[in-house]
């Protein structure tokens, strides 16, 4: 139900329009998803998937595989 929710927030109805596209909500929510491992986990991304970015790509900010400062 998480991954519903926070779509829901974020999805807006309205068509792409020409200009910056990070403005639309599909992008701003797929950007995110596809970078969180439970995600392609809950749905079962394959590992040729838009959906699931490889941990060599994800941006690691919490948890154990944080940077430390």
């Amino acid at each position: 139900m998480y991954f519903y929710s926070y779509a829901a927030g974020l999805c807006d109805p309205r068509p792409l329009k020409s200009g910056p596209s990070h403005q639309a909500g599909i992008i701003r929510v797929n950007a995110v998803l596809a970078q969180i491992p439970d995600f392609a986990k809950v749905f079962g991304c394959g590992i040729d998937s838009p959906m699931l970015k490889t941990n060599q790509k994800q941006c690691v900010i919490l948890g154990e595989n944080a940077p430390i400062n």
